[in-house]
């Protein structure tokens, strides 16, 4: 970055792809920018995954007719630290603990689960007697983290294997807060094209994203289908193979782990169809798995489009 004085005024110069506004700066693009599965792309909350496992409010308050010092939360109960910064919490912000969870308003429910940031000021201080009778001094305004923000530091912070593998019992994987699920970065989730970011267009299923991909062509600059137009017209033959083998009401963003045994081995099929390779034997074993029956004649002809010599055909077996 150079500063440079002209007519009195000071003009900052950078080198990086960084705004003028904001003066936040992004980093050189590439295409492991856009993958989750780089450390340069994925999101550093949720490491790519669009998820995280967090302490779950519905497994850590196990019974709500229970006052909250009274083993109403179960992980952290014994905790003296914990019920002494509740405690602590209840004065500052004023709420009763000797009134049962359901019983508290929504509001303070929320606030000895997620905790509150301080008040402008601390403007008032009390003593408190604890349950083991010790005389704490409480301020208005005491930063209270609430029990899940305390859970998740003895968490991070245990040494022990055992106790972490205790505390998991207690938490759900929840939509990570960064990236709402978008599994990247801010910076590359900004990149649009045609107004959409990468994670916009593989939230569409594959019949959704094919004249999406035309779309994105109709709006390109001449210089801009120079640098994008090889790339889309790409994509446009491989979402194609995919729509041949009767794959339209997927999603681009689907986890593979959800795919049925039929599905998988169709996009494997269509991969083989994109790959033209040759002097190649498949074997395939019920690609028609799940598949409806309209759609047996469009996966022939997806598997006579597999490359052939001039010997040998594929055999059409119908039973």
């Amino acid at each position: 970055m150079t500063v440079s004085i002209v007519a009195g005024k000071d003009h900052v110069f950078s080198e990086k792809l960084a705004c003028p506004d904001c003066g936040i700066s992004v980093p050189q693009l590439e295409p492991r920018s856009f993958s989750f599965n780089s450390p340069y792309g994925a999101c550093p909350a949720c490491n790519g995954l669009g998820s995280k496992y967090d302490f779950d409010p519905a497994r850590v308050i196990v019974d709500w007719t229970t006052p909250t010092l009274r083993r109403c939360a179960r992980p952290g109960s014994g905790s003296a630290l914990l019920k002494r910064t509740i405690e602590l919490g209840a004065y500052a912000h004023g709420f009763d603990l000797s009134i049962p969870f359901e019983k508290q308003p929504t509001r303070v429910q929320n606030l000895i689960l997620y905790g509150w940031p301080p008040s402008n000021g601390r403007v008032a201080s009390a003593t408190v007697t604890d349950a083991e009778g010790k005389k704490i001094r409480a301020e208005k305004g005491f930063r209270f983290h609430g029990i899940l923000k305390f859970l998740d530091r003895n968490f991070q912070e245990s040494n022990s294997d055992s106790y972490r593998e205790w505390m998991t019992q207690y938490m759900s994987a929840t939509l990570c807060s960064v990236c709402h699920g978008k599994r990247l970065r801010p910076e590359s989730l900004a990149v649009k094209l045609a107004s959409w970011s990468i994670a916009d267009f593989t939230a569409f299923s594959l019949s959704a994203a094919r004249p999406a991909v035309d779309k994105i062509l109709a709006q390109l600059t001449p210089r801009q289908r120079e640098v994008a137009g090889r790339p889309l017209e790409e994509v446009a033959e491989r979402l194609d193979f995919l729509l041949a083998v009767g794959l339209g009401y997927l999603s681009l963003s689907r986890s593979a782990a959800t795919l049925s045994g039929g599905e998988a081995q169709r996009i494997r099929l269509a991969t083989q169809i994109g790959s033209r390779l040759r002097g190649v034997l498949y074997v395939l074993d019920e690609p028609s798995i799940g598949l409806h029956a309209r759609d047996n004649d469009r996966l022939l002809g997806s598997l006579e489009q597999l490359p052939q010599s001039r010997e040998h055909r594929p055999c059409r077996r119908t039973r």
